[in-house]
């Protein structure tokens, strides 16, 4: 795995099959870091999915050109590639690759931003909204949560349990004809409440936050979801049982799209 100025190039030992490494959706490509400090250990911090925008086999098969948007320097690096095969139909031994990227050949990084990124220089950080499960999540999920919407500002469920302390996967389905969002609110009608007041407070600044608001009372959200299309996000659930709340914020949705999120002490 080296790097170029714009993405990456792959080495094999073997021909890959060119259908296979010619698809973009084969590669997988994450960038985050660690907290530096004196301690030993750290989670991972920053994470941001990036985009593999081309893929270009050699004539011999035995490298793979990847122009990919959202490297960043003083970064690391994940790239997978699980599906990849070569010609004879055997797997990687390894398919996943890192890379701390320090530097780039001919000193000036141009590899593109991707939104995230561009939100990020505008200011606006939104680390409760997680897209890509946490590298650090091993043995993966706990549970998959799916909700979706009803005419008549309504998710389609009206609550959800779950354990305590548990990693969740939980796919947003917008089948309304509106924008929505969802957003995991503390305990308790008050916080729930006060979120919604202050995402409609955000006015003209509300669609670049997702009409989300900056508060010790979100816990985790999604951003705007369009009509016919979904988002998913991860998180682990709260250590202390007891009914949060699930909410749309954008403006004039809070009174009424609500549900319970119900955590219940580990089984």
């Amino acid at each position: 795995m080296k790097a170029a100025a714009d993405g990456f190039e792959l080495e094999f030992t073997k021909p890959v099959n060119k259908t296979i490494a010619e698809n973009t959706d084969t590669y997988a490509m994450t960038s985050f870091n660690y907290k530096y400090h004196f301690n030993y250990g750290s989670p991972i911090v920053d994470q941001l999915k990036g985009v593999v925008q081309k893929a270009v086999v050699a004539a011999d098969g035995m490298s793979v050109r990847l122009t990919i948007d959202g490297m960043r320097l003083g970064f690391i690096h994940q790239l997978k590639a699980e599906n990849l095969k070569s010609k004879t139909e055997e797997k990687l031994l390894h398919d996943t690759g890192y890379y701390t990227l320090n530097e780039v050949p001919g000193g000036v990084l141009k590899s593109n931003p991707t939104e995230s990124m561009a939100n990020a220089k505008k200011g606006i950080v939104q680390p409760k909204r997680i897209n890509e499960m946490p590298l650090n999540w091993l043995n993966g999920v706990d549970k998959k949560l799916v909700v979706g919407t009803k005419p008549g500002l309504k998710y389609d469920v009206t609550e959800l349990v779950v354990d305590a302390n548990s990693k969740i996967e939980l796919t947003f389905n917008n089948n309304d004809d509106m924008l929505h969002n969802l957003v995991i609110t503390q305990r308790g009608v008050a916080s729930v409440d006060k979120v919604g007041d202050m995402g409609a407070a955000l006015g003209l600044d509300g669609a670049d936050q997702n009409y989300v608001p900056d508060s010790d009372l979100v816990l985790y959200h999604t951003g705007i979801v369009e009509p016919g299309t979904a988002e998913k996000i991860y998180f682990q659930t709260p250590s202390e049982p007891g009914e949060y709340w699930i909410v749309c914020t954008f403006p004039g949705h809070a009174k009424i799209m609500r549900a319970k999120l119900i955590v219940k002490e580990s089984s």
